[in-house]
């Protein structure tokens, strides 16, 4: 009787480690954001995720945040905290490593737009007017421009997914990005 309670105790260990820690999703990001400008009037801003195991990730969502030390007065220690909109926000499926044979099968791209033209209104609309009070009206606002509000200013990313094998869901931040972490690319 004490044999198969202790049996029962290490079973149910053993089956909750391979489901929680073992077969949960694995997601990584990438080290620096990259910022791609194709001319003077369009720039991409773009962030990897990245599918680690080798089984799909499904139900896959986002959310942005940029926080920024400095903007209230008064109070110069105080984060302020913005939630963002982001281009890919949810995305039902993320292949796997194992089944995919090209090496960028398994990672998501994230975009923001901004220019001199169009990208402008895009961002506006996905900025909190909170935030576009700091901006003088009609200057484009970009990821450089965001980052460099107050005294810091930060942008991270949340992705919550499901393993497609487990059923286990799990949440992965990013590091926190500052201008220093933008890499620049293209033109």
């Amino acid at each position: 009787m004490v044999l198969s309670f202790i049996f029962g105790i290490v079973a149910s260990f053993a089956a909750w480690f391979l489901v929680a820690v073992a077969l949960r999703p694995h997601l990584s990001w990438q080290p620096q954001l990259r910022r791609f400008s194709t001319d003077a009037e369009k720039i991409w801003y773009y962030a990897y995720l990245r599918n680690r195991t080798p089984w799909k990730a499904i139900d896959v969502s986002m959310i942005g945040r940029l926080r920024v030390r400095g903007l209230y007065a008064g109070h110069p220690n105080r984060w302020a905290v913005f939630d963002l909109s982001l281009s890919a926000y949810s995305v039902p499926l993320l292949p796997g490593t194992l089944k995919s044979k090209r090496q960028n099968a398994s990672r998501l791209k994230i975009l923001w737009t901004g220019g001199a033209r169009q990208g402008v209104q895009v961002l506006m609309e996905a900025l909190p007017d909170r935030l576009c009070k700091h901006f003088p009206q009609g200057q484009p606002i970009d990821l450089d421009a965001l980052l460099s509000l107050g005294e810091r200013a930060e942008l991270y990313f949340v992705a919550f997914c499901t393993d497609g094998f487990s059923g286990s869901r799990a949440a992965f931040e990013s590091r926190h990005y500052t201008k220093a972490d933008l890499e620049r690319t293209g033109n």
